[in-house]
């Protein structure tokens, strides 16, 4: 736990380095950390999951995106600060650990928001931006070492990727190198893959950037049966 602790302690000061060195003023902008809320419950959870989407937005200020300097995961201390976004991933979570589909489910409460705070949390870009967001492969270049760090540090069972695989952590060799689960995959909604080294991995849409007629209901239940099944599969081998 204190490893874990020391580790995303090292995380957030290389990711202020890295934005100094990116040329940021910190006095006007610092970057939005990430990682997990919950050390010690995600130490202890099953699968450890992880979630890389894009970016965070704070303020727009002269000249651009400014704020930032907070954790990503602040907000969570409260479901009346819990954006869509954050819901969506909450009713993943959970059913991922109950088996439960969408349907099945109760209002996105209390105990989902203490099971988010169970995950790892990663932005691919790391500084605060505009709502939308645009090619991604620019920032993926700068913040790439940091980001791989974060994914053997946090060393996740799982990844579900936010529209963030495709053109980007693609191209890392344990992702070229991992196998297609077709069983667990759903064309045109997700692909889901298993490394030589047994992690699972689900290319899916952004939560909120969903391809039109991709409801929310089957979204997520896509992605639960993604990862349920290419877990199962992967204990079967």
């Amino acid at each position: 736990m204190k490893e874990l602790q020391d580790f995303q302690n090292q995380m957030h000061e290389e990711i202020k380095e890295r934005a100094q060195a990116l040329g940021f003023d910190l006095s006007e902008t610092e970057p939005i950390y990430d990682g997990v809320c919950d050390l010690e419950g995600y130490s202890k959870s099953k699968p450890k999951i992880m979630f890389i989407l894009k970016e965070a937005w704070d303020e727009i200020g002269e000249g651009g995106p400014k704020g930032g300097g907070w954790e990503i995961y602040e907000p969570w201390e409260s479901m009346d600060r819990m954006n869509d976004t954050w819901k969506i991933l909450m009713y993943i979570v959970y059913g991922v650990r109950t088996g439960e589909d969408y349907n099945s489910m109760p209002w996105a409460n209390e105990e989902m928001l203490d099971m988010l705070k169970t995950v790892a949390y990663v932005n691919l870009n790391k500084m605060p931006a505009y709502k939308n967001s645009g090619d991604m492969s620019g920032k993926y270049a700068q913040w790439r070492d940091i980001l791989l760090k974060q994914i053997e540090g946090y060393n996740p069972n799982v990844i579900v990727f936010g529209n963030t695989f495709e053109g980007l952590f693609e191209q890392e060799e344990w992702a070229q190198n991992a196998e297609w689960i077709e069983k667990a995959s759903n064309p045109g909604v997700t692909a889901v893959y298993k490394t030589k080294n047994g992690k699972i991995l689900i290319d899916a849409y952004h939560p909120k950037q969903r391809k039109r007629g991709l409801t929310r209901d089957k979204y997520i239940d896509t992605i639960v049966y993604g990862v349920r099944t290419g877990l199962a599969s992967s204990q079967n081998d």
